[in-house]
């Protein structure tokens, strides 16, 4: 609300400035208010740039950070949901290993806990990433916060013999 006030002002100031010039001879040897305020309209309105470049400048470094934060929770919620799957084998395993005598309780113990570390460091990664697509949707004014997190896939690219032979050709 404040940036729309000060912008108005400066809009206002601007309005002011760019009236035509006195007419006769005094209004043009003497310096006047309007040629005053002139100059700080002017003063006014870099300072006014500067400040929504750097907001601007700011804004953007959050959401690229975001993205990339995003990005990479993603990334680690599909590792770890990877190491769940191993855990929950090794867990069969060495249930299946105890079943025939040949593992004790203790390996089918270490494997549960092994098991639930994993389940819990997944379950973390989905909330930090579900929390960076939310903060990122906010950011850009978006609720498909689907779409906006989602890259896209990568081209499929020739094989470079396939390139080569079309060159030679």
């Amino acid at each position: 609300m404040s940036q729309a006030l000060g912008l108005r002002r400066v809009a206002e100031q601007v309005d002011a400035f760019t009236r035509p010039p006195l007419e006769g001879r005094e209004g043009a040897l003497l310096p006047t208010s309007a040629s005053t305020e002139g100059r700080v309209v002017a003063a006014d309105i870099e300072v006014e740039q500067v400040r929504f470049e750097q907001r601007t400048y700011d804004l953007l470094e959050r959401i690229t950070n975001t993205f990339h934060d995003a990005r990479y929770q993603r990334h680690a919620v599909r590792v770890y949901s990877r190491g769940v799957l191993v855990a929950r084998r090794l867990v069969d395993a060495s249930r299946a290993r105890f079943g025939s005598n040949s593992a004790s309780t203790t390996d089918v113990i270490r494997a549960e806990i092994l098991r639930e570390e994993s389940e819990r460091e997944r379950d973390s990664a989905i909330i930090e990433e579900r929390a960076f697509r939310r903060e990122l949707g906010a950011l850009l004014g978006s609720t498909d916060l689907a779409r906006a997190g989602a890259p896209r896939p990568l081209p499929r690219l020739p094989q470079l013999s396939t390139v080569l032979e079309s060159a030679d050709q």
